[in-house]
């Protein structure tokens, strides 16, 4: 590929070759052999101002490639220094000879013929000079108008950017305010969506169970914010794009075009007429001397020499008088090429200047701005969470299933496989017991070897211990084995065989959906019967319920009757006890006497200040239906607190005589009650998922990202990753497929982060790492 390397901070131009196949290394070269420094050393523009530093490749370079030396923007060089060439064209010798005749002549038109070379030299050097100050006018032009393309570019590029991210953060507010309008309503759902019953246990029975709705509703609150924010910005940064092109405009700067002074004909024959005097005469002077041409000696006698010489005298003073204009003309030259160069820098300064400006404020909102969205874009996956769980646990229910079928296929073949290999091994056996000691031993070595296949099943494989879950549509180990057959084997006619198994299961399918369709259009006419059978019943019914509250109110009044009696009853019974009591511990040699009798006496009064609530409590029971249970349940508390807690401080310090005689009666202290109520309260919390912190024994969700790992959904509490390690019984191609991971937080460890760490956090960082145990 031919191109024009062009320097325009000196005017060079420089014609190359470059390989088709290899580009940017053989400019690279031409750099260094044109100029001293590869393409670091310079910003290199095509001839369309595109960056070839951005966009390094065979389709960015163009016939034309300018070159701006990055040393000359940053010191701000405007030294150029103009040669004027000087062209020196060789004399012809003068005649030697005596200096009379002829040669006294020669001597008088060798002086014209000096001057005539001397201005011949001049003007050639002025056209070389102006068509060299042309061409490099030209290339600084073409330069100025690459620059400006460039800085246009760039600031369209920066409107392009702001443009393409602005139409992706309104596609993502248009995306969250459909995911937000939906989110309570997916919330709502989960307490009515029941998790599997192979799941569930003790308090979690619905998806709702799973997490906390009320800190997801506050977070919810916290990312409408956050959303409305991050659009504030946007509207911000479009009105500083909108004035761009009026902020960083360069500076008017036109190409003068450049005074150049013509050669007329006139001064040409001027010029030339005392050079081709003296040629001619100088021919017929070497004719006649070396061969005596007598044509040539009639001329050099009667051509009249001397006007010939006066009108050489006239045409050098017309040279002379018009010369000086021309040397003007070169200064004036010089001082337009230097202006040109000083436009150019000033351009440069400019186009660098409004470059940093640029980067420091446009550039680093686009980046902030992009990292926004990005982050909000992360962060409505957590508002999706709600909405996508009822998906996530009906997957997770069929990929369970799925592989509960997988372990029983590959269980039935392995064992299938295992009866191949032991009579693989009894022929191969039987088959060296009677050849073994005929053949040489390197006649086949193989036949010696053991079977190749061996089955290797570890104890501690996750599959084996799957929840027991069958959902999936396969009636049995053979239709497991043929759907996933027909998804990776490429055998033509077996594929066909299933194509065809398929379609006369799907016939057997839209039989037995026609027979179940009419089964429940039988059962929708059966309901409705007994729909219209059941509200006679229930207005019967409500005409009973009312005539049974009058006898429920007798009853109650029963009941509490009943109570008044079993209080009583109590009451004596717990005087035995006491009495009981009180005879072994006299038979007992004990110091604590005076607080055991102390004991007793509080007990007494115990059972008298529950007889008089009793009593209290029997006058307000008529007061409400209502108020009657409560007061019975009072009554039962009352009872069981001055019956218990006294009791257990003299068990726990007596004997165990002592302990046997309470278990006898049947006293049992009543912390134990509010322990198991602590631990059932416990394991009620723990099935929960926590998002606010991550402490021992705390119920957490991971999420997988995009470098691999695992972060944990959390409001406000960033930076905690999953141990993937802590996961045994599962590769980490297994680990990492999975779309969400639920574990038990076992230990939790800070960490400082390192450089290239897994989770592409900054040096220093702080972050978590929880182990977890599914």
């Amino acid at each position: 590929m031919n191109i024009a390397l062009r320097y325009p901070e000196t005017g060079r131009e420089i014609k190359v070759t470059l390989s088709s196949g290899n580009l940017v290394d053989d400019l690279n070269s031409q750099l260094v052999i044109s100029f001293g420094a590869d393409s670091e050393s310079f910003i290199l523009l095509n001839s369309e101002g595109l960056s070839l530093k951005d966009k390094m490749s065979q389709g960015a370079f163009t016939e034309s490639i300018y070159v701006f030396l990055k040393d000359s923007i940053r010191k701000d060089k405007q030294d150029l220094t103009i040669n004027f060439p000087s062209q020196q064209t060789p004399l012809e010798l003068p005649l030697q000879g005596e200096e009379r005749g002829v040669l006294a002549i020669e001597k008088s038109l060798y002086k014209f013929y000096t001057k005539s070379i001397e201005y011949t030299d001049f003007f050639t050097s002025y056209e070389l000079f102006t068509n060299q100050i042309e061409n490099e006018m030209n290339i600084v032009a073409c330069g100025k108008q690459v620059l400006e393309l460039y800085h246009n570019k760039h600031i369209q590029d920066q409107v392009d950017k702001f443009n393409t991210l602005y139409k992706k953060n309104l596609v993502h507010y248009e995306s969250a305010l459909g995911e937000l309008s939906a989110f309570e309503n997916s919330v709502a759902n989960l307490t009515s969506f029941k998790i599997h019953k192979q799941l569930q246990y003790e308090n979690r029975e619905t998806l709702a169970d799973l997490i906390d709705t009320v800190q997801l509703m506050k977070w919810k609150e916290s990312y409408i914010a956050e959303t409305g924010r991050l659009q504030t910005k946007f509207q911000e940064l479009e009105k500083n794009i909108q004035q761009l092109p009026y902020f960083y405009q360069l500076p008017s700067l036109p190409n003068s075009p450049l005074k150049v002074l013509n050669i007329s004909e006139e001064m040409k024959i001027a010029i030339n007429f005392g050079s081709s005097v003296y040629l001619d005469y100088r021919q017929l002077c070497e004719k006649y001397n070396s061969t005596g041409d007598a044509q040539a000696g009639k001329r050099l006698h009667e051509e009249k020499w001397d006007k010939k010489i006066a009108q050489a005298n006239y045409f050098l003073a017309y040279v002379e008088t018009n010369i000086e204009e021309y040397r003007k003309s070169i200064e004036d030259i010089k001082q337009q090429r230097k202006t040109a160069n000083i436009q150019l820098f000033t351009l440069l300064k400019k186009i660098t200047e409004y470059a940093a400006r640029i980067r420091d404020t446009i550039k680093s909102q686009l980046s902030m701005l992009s990292s926004l969205l990005k982050r909000s874009e992360k962060r409505l996956a957590f508002i999706k969470v709600p909405k996508l769980l009822p998906e996530a646990h009906d997957s997770a229910i069929l990929e369970i299933s799925r592989r509960n079928h997988f372990v029983k296929a590959a269980t039935e073949l392995q064992n299938r496989l295992s009866e191949l290999i032991e009579i693989e091994i009894a022929e191969r056996i039987s088959f060296l017991d009677k050849f073994k000691h005929v053949l040489p031993n390197n006649f086949v070595p193989q036949l010696s070897a053991g079977p190749f296949i061996k089955i290797f099943a570890p104890a501690d494989e996750p599959d084996l211990s799957l929840p027991v879950i069958s959902d999936s549509n396969f009636e049995n180990i053979d239709d497991y084995f043929n759907a996933y057959m027909v998804k990776y084997c490429k055998d033509e006619k077996f594929l066909l065989e299933q194509e065809n198994y398929k379609k006369i299961k799907a016939l057997k399918e839209v039989e037995s959906e026609i027979q179940s369709e009419k089964e429940k259009l039988y059962e929708q006419n059966k309901k409705l019967s007994l729909e219209i059978k059941q509200k006679e019943k229930v207005m019967m019914d409500t005409i009973a319920i009312l005539d049974n509250f009058n006898i429920e109110f007798k009853r109650k009044d029963e009941e509490i009757e009943s109570l008044k009696q079993k209080i009583v009853h109590e009451k004596a019974s717990n005087e035995e006890k006491m009495q009981s009591l009180a005879q072994l511990l006299s038979s007992e040699k004990v110091k604590s006497q005076e607080k055991f009798n102390e004991m007793e006496l509080n007990f007494k009064q115990a059972l008298q200040d529950a007889e008089n609530n009793t009593k209290s409590i029997i006058q307000k029971l008529n007061e409400s239906e209502k108020m009657k249970n409560l007061l019975k349940l009072e009554l039962e508390l009352e009872f069981e607190k001055s019956q218990k807690e006294e009791h257990k401080k003299v068990v726990n310090q007596r004997s165990p005589e002592f302990e046997n005689l309470c278990k006898e009666l049947k006293i049992e202290p009543s912390y134990l009650q509010l322990k198991e109520y602590i631990l059932a309260l416990q394991q009620s919390e723990s099935s929960k998922i926590c998002f606010t912190s991550f402490n021992k024994g705390s119920l957490a969700l991971f999420f997988p990202t995009s470098e691999g790992q695992f972060l944990a959904f959390n409001y406000n509490c960033p930076d905690h990753y999953l141990n993937i390690d802590s996961i045994s019984g599962q590769s980490i191609e297994m680990i990492q497929s999975q779309p969400y991971i639920v574990g038990v937080i076992t230990d939790k460890k800070k960490i400082i982060a390192q450089r290239n760490n897994p989770f592409m956090l900054p040096l220093g960082q702080e972050f978590y790492l929880l182990s977890i145990k599914e």
